[in-house]
């Protein structure tokens, strides 16, 4: 099948020939394709021609190709007609893959997914579908913290979720499906996903009336929606049932043969229940090309995208600070995550102020790395002071919780303080030589005595010795004046100790006093 795909492929738009036309030179092609291709060629001033074999070829010498119409159109119904049956046959597959028995304990454990992609047609191309079992994810009587955990993960991976319901829709299914819908909330609020994209009722072995399919589903939706109105406390499972997005779909019992059997052939169902479990499959598969992972505000989510939010609830999932023993503690640790990521996201932007307001020398110069510190500490402590108030659980839990949360903000600030120190470095080592002699004389001379006299008493001495030793403070006061000189030198007395080694005066060492003093005096420093 795929070496005839390739017979009947356009050249241009590499899909299946739609309205092929054939032209001179033999080959074939989309009549738009063509088309624009040609209107293309032609708005350059160029020669129409092939564009596989680049034979010139006049526009009136295009003809419609109705043979070869009427072959694709066959290959797409033949190709049509095997994927909608195909899999009804692979009996050893169902065999070794979908054991199965009747009563009401589940079968498959865990989370079981297909291991090879089912490729359907988009709208934009093929598109994989996984199929995912999770029989055994909701379960109520035991094991609920892995059955949640399950259930996220499933969450997570489907955009298509199918609720299995035995014979018909009863309390304890309402029950199943409420929680459910819990999770699904709780899961895209914390990964800022569409929480619930596409939900069906599946009724399996339904005997009640002999109206099944999508017909006999809605009709049995708007019965369950009828009932739950007639009592108070339904409102998260009507709203859902409610939405366009839910339909039910019923299926008969498939036969007598599958009864007290551990195992068996689809050839054992029953025609009727084949007959619907086939158009179910194909119109959910059908469905499947458009049915894309999509985050809150309806963004189609890449592979990577997913993969991402993934990793980042599993790092919660096996963290014991979070419980999920109930869909309430579920909701709390949710709740808690969601605080979390929100004080991240916070002080991430608050170091990203201040990265970019210390980005020019003066007020990168205002703020020494012992006050950026002070300041970066006391906001890291209020940020902790807040989520403390937000966290909800357990004492020992939130102690946990602020404890790690205190690490993961304390990296941050040191990472961001190590960028601070080279910084202030740089600009120090930048402004040591902006002052030095000449240099200043001409700031003096242009911006004024005063202003460069002060610019020089409060820069902090990070150049070499010979550059600020008694003959660089004869330059400057050369520069700017006698008083300026006095000045300098009454500072620098201040705020570095002077020694001069044997010989020469302005041959002498400086000593920086302290790195953290800052360079400009500011509202900051």
């Amino acid at each position: 099948m795929e070496g005839l795909w390739e017979d009947v492929s356009c050249s241009i738009c590499l899909d299946i020939l739609d309205n092929p036309v054939s032209i001179k030179c033999g080959h074939n092609f989309c009549h738009q394709c063509l088309s624009k291709y040609w209107d293309e060629v032609l708005a350059q001033g160029e020669v129409t021609q092939c564009p596989e074999c680049r034979q010139p070829c006049a526009r009136d010498h295009v003809m419609p190709d109705t043979r070869l119409r009427s072959v694709v159109e066959k290959i797409i119904e033949m190709e049509q007609e095997a994927s909608d049956n195909s899999w009804m046959t692979w009996e050893e597959e169902a065999e070794s893959s979908f054991p199965f028995r009747d009563g009401m304990d589940t079968v498959t454990k865990g989370v079981w997914m297909w291991p090879q992609p089912l490729w359907v047609q988009g709208p934009q191309g093929k598109v994989a579908v996984f199929l995912v079992d999770t029989e055994g994810s909701l379960d109520l009587q035991q094991h609920m913290e892995t059955s949640i955990k399950l259930c996220v993960f499933s969450i997570l991976l489907s955009s298509y979720q199918i609720f299995n319901i035995s014979s018909k829709f009863k309390r304890s299914e309402e029950d199943y499906l409420e929680m459910f819908i819990k999770v699904t909330r709780e899961v895209g609020n914390t990964c800022n996903l569409n929480p619930l994209q596409h939900l069906d009722l599946l009724v399996r072995d339904w005997q009640l009336s002999h109206d099944y399919g999508a017909e006999g589903g809605r009709k049995y939706l708007d019965h369950i929606q009828v009932d739950l109105r007639k009592s108070p406390g339904h409102d998260t499972v009507l709203q859902v049932l409610q939405a366009e997005t839910t339909q039910c779909y019923l299926l008969p019992h498939p036969g007598m043969q599958f009864i007290g059997r551990s195992e068996g052939t689809l050839a054992d169902m029953s025609e009727p229940f084949r007959h619907h479990l086939r158009a179910y499959v194909t119109g959910v598969v059908d469905s499947a090309g458009t049915s894309f992972r999509t985050n809150s505000k309806g963004n189609v989510l890449t592979g990577g995208e997913l993969m991402e939010r993934i990793k980042g609830i599993s790092q919660y999932l096996n963290n014991k600070n979070y419980g999920f023993s109930s869909p309430c503690t579920m909701a709390k640790s949710f709740a808690n995550i969601r605080t979390v990521q929100r004080i991240k996201e916070k002080y991430s932007e608050f170091l990203q102020e201040q990265d970019e307001s210390t980005q020019a020398m003066v007020q990168c110069l205002k703020v020494k790395l012992s006050k950026m510190r002070q300041h970066l500490d006391q906001k890291l402590q209020d940020f902790k002071q807040k989520c403390e108030a937000e966290l909800q659980g357990k004492e020992a839990q939130k102690q946990e919780i602020l404890k790690e949360l205190e690490k993961d903000l304390g990296e941050k600030m040191e990472a961001y303080l190590k960028k601070y120190q080279k910084r202030y470095r740089k600009k120090a080592m930048m402004a040591g030589l902006a002052v030095g002699g000449s240099a200043l004389a001409l700031a003096g001379g242009a911006i004024g005595a005063v202003t460069a006299g002060m610019i020089a008493a409060e820069v902090t001495v990070m150049a070499s010795g010979a550059a600020v030793g008694a003959g660089g403070l004869g330059a400057v006061g050369a520069g700017v004046g006698a008083a300026v000189a006095r000045f300098v030198a009454r500072r620098k007395t201040q705020n570095t100790t002077v020694r001069y080694s044997k010989g020469t005066a302005g041959e002498g060492e400086v000593i920086d006093d302290s790195e953290n003093m800052p360079l400009l005096r500011g509202v900051n420093g």
